[in-house]
């Protein structure tokens, strides 16, 4: 959808964007979604999947008991895509509210966004409570 959306707005530009709406930043926009964002969603929840079913082979493989308090990779990988999601959306609102020409193609991809998001943490429901090492839960006084 994304690079549907892109191929029908060619006319859109990183410079010309930034004309259109002082004070809103559709260059970074632009950036987030494009270069950030577009392709590394599907690649996190499709790891996170893999890492689900690998984890539950291993599960069925193994006799011993496996330790609950290590956290899921799969779902730190969930937990990555939804922080994604969430700032795709947030880069789509800009566009949108920017823009009005391409707003329907816009809310289709905001919309199918929040569902994606929604399945994803029906998948993973433990996966925003997930604490990256180095990014999340960290005192603010170190």
């Amino acid at each position: 959808m994304v690079e549907d959306w892109f191929k029908r707005t060619e006319g859109l530009s990183f410079e010309t964007a930034v004309v259109w709406a002082e004070g809103v930043d559709l260059e970074e926009a632009f950036e987030v979604i494009r270069c950030w964002y577009q392709y590394f969603i599907a690649a996190k929840v499709m790891r996170a999947i893999r890492g689900r079913c690998e984890d539950d082979e291993d599960e069925d493989d193994e006799e011993e008991e496996k330790d609950n308090d290590f956290p899921s990779d799969s779902d730190g990988s969930a937990k990555i895509a939804l922080i994604a999601l969430d700032r795709s959306i947030g880069a789509w609102a800009v566009i949108l509210h920017s823009n009005n020409l391409h707003g329907e193609g816009v809310l289709e991809i905001i919309s199918f966004s929040i569902a994606f998001a929604r399945a994803v943490e029906q998948t993973f429901p433990e996966a925003r409570a997930f604490i990256r090492p180095g990014f999340d839960g960290m005192d603010s006084d170190v």
